[in-house]
């Protein structure tokens, strides 16, 4: 490595020379408030980091990491995710009695994940994979109950099954070409055959298998509401955000780089996932009564939308998917933020009857709450609007019908249930609540700010997409 691959990397070396930093505090003296700053110091000087990693990109850091614009964008996305994720959980963790050590995974998952999006190579994925989901395993049960041994119990055995199949889709893949390399994809896509040369063809089948599990496309995502549910609420928008964008910023670029929409058998199998996860995923949140299993389905349909540019393929396949990924983790962030500030270490705002007359108790988180399930299910004057918009316009260019038909059918479906919760808030203006359903609110400044900070994001770059558009396009 010479000083520029040097540079290009700085932003998960930055991070990673933290998390020993952490580590040495750690050994020294158990502080919960010096931990936390420490992990959003990190976060906030990898930020920082970007810049001069820009201005050296784009570099092929070794055979190992690709840093251009793309990587650098999406290296943005997850600093920010993780830094909310950061603050939310330090009023929740106040009780903890050693939540240090939280602090310390959400830093580690976050280099895993950044690893994983630069990745092209199949060592570096895996490095990168295993780094993003071992810290989220130990993070799903760290509030010591019993739904959350539960949840990191089944993500163990799913992520064990995810693994497992990446790994063997490497070695078929490895057994056929002799390369590792992830450039490789592409010319055994379009040259390969499944009758003369099937290794290469079943071990790219089993490496898409093994990050749909990641991602909870259907019929991989069986896991999802369980862990989603059981998890502490900051570890879940963790989950949904950092772990999720990483592993499909990664998958987004190398389907659309190895031309997976001109591959009749592959582009079939994505768009059947596709639609498949747009319908169950929207259908089964329809009847639930937790927040959190309601918004996992959601995210499962979410997941769905994202690959109809992917299948559509074309000149902006991967700036509409950016964007609307983009989109997606500003949205879920708010959305479990809310979750979160409701929330306390012995029990998360979970049930639908926890936010019953939320509008009269606390209107502004009310307010917070309706614009992030109006994004959701993809109202104008959000980035949840336009993102639709966008992915509409790209499967319409390429003639997706039916995929474009499930995506305004699951658009309706999900305005149903979103607007369940929205109605529940706004109950209690002439009805007498519960007392003992409705949880003690905790105040956070920081919280606050945060939540503030993500509304003005939504509606902003709903309002004027442009230079985030710009940026993506330009890293594309």
């Amino acid at each position: 490595m010479n000083s520029t691959d040097i540079i290009s990397l700085l932003p998960p070396l930055v991070l990673g020379v933290f998390t020993l930093v952490m580590l040495l505090a750690l050994a020294v003296k158990r502080s919960p408030t010096l931990l936390s700053w420490l992990g959003i110091a990190g976060v906030v000087a990898a930020g920082a980091s970007i810049v001069p990693a820009a201005s050296v990109a784009p570099v092929q850091a070794t055979m190992l990491a690709l840093v251009n614009t793309y990587t650098l964008f999406f290296w943005g996305v997850l600093l920010a995710s993780a830094g909310a994720a950061l603050v939310f959980m330090r009023p929740y963790m106040r009780n903890h009695p050693r939540p240090e050590e939280g602090y310390l995974l959400v830093l580690l998952a976050t280099v895993g994940g950044m690893t994983l999006v630069a990745s092209t190579h199949f060592a570096s994925l895996f490095l990168g994979l295993e780094l993003l989901s071992i810290p989220v395993l130990a993070l799903a049960g760290y509030s010591y109950r019993a739904s959350g041994l539960e949840a990191a119990l089944k993500y163990l055995v799913m992520s064990g099954v995810a693994s497992a199949f990446v790994l063997f889709g490497m070695a078929l893949f490895y057994a056929d070409t002799g390369s590792m390399a992830l450039s490789q994809l592409h010319g055994v896509l379009v040259g390969a055959s499944l009758l003369h040369r099937p290794y290469p063809l079943i071990g790219i089948a089993l490496l898409l298998a093994g990050l749909s599990f990641k991602i909870s496309l259907v019929p991989f995502h069986f896991w999802t509401p369980d862990v989603y549910q059981g998890s502490p609420a900051p570890v879940t928008g963790f989950l949904a955000t950092v772990s999720k964008v990483a592993v499909l910023a990664m998958t987004l670029r190398y389907l659309t780089d190895m031309g997976a929409a001109s591959a009749p058998g592959y582009s079939v199998a994505l768009a059947l996932l596709a639609m498949s996860s747009m319908v169950v995923g929207n259908l089964l949140a329809l009847s639930q009564r937790s927040v959190k299993r309601m918004l996992s389905y959601s995210s499962i349909a979410h997941m769905g939308y994202v690959f109809i540019p992917v299948v559509a393929g074309g000149s902006f396949a991967l700036e509409a998917a950016s964007y609307y990924l983009t989109a997606y983790a500003v949205m879920s962030l708010l959305a479990f933020g809310v979750v979160s500030y409701m929330s306390t270490l012995s029990e998360d705002a979970d049930d639908m009857s926890a936010y019953t007359g939320l509008f009269w108790r606390r209107p502004w988180l009310a307010g917070t709450m309706t614009l992030a399930l109006l994004s959701l299910a993809g109202m104008p004057f959000t980035m949840g609007f336009f993102g639709k918009f966008y992915l509409f316009t790209a499967g319409l260019d390429a003639g997706l019908n039916w995929p474009i038909a499930t995506l305004v059918l699951g658009s309706v479906i999900g305005l149903f249930y979103y607007l369940g919760l929205i109605i529940e808030m706004g109950r209690g203006a002439h009805e007498n609540i519960e007392t003992s359903t409705v949880p003690a609110i905790q105040r956070s400044v920081s919280s606050t700010a945060v939540l503030a900070v993500l509304c003005a994001a939504l509606v902003v770059l709903g309002l004027y997409p442009e230079a985030l558009i710009h940026f993506i396009a330009g890293g594309g």
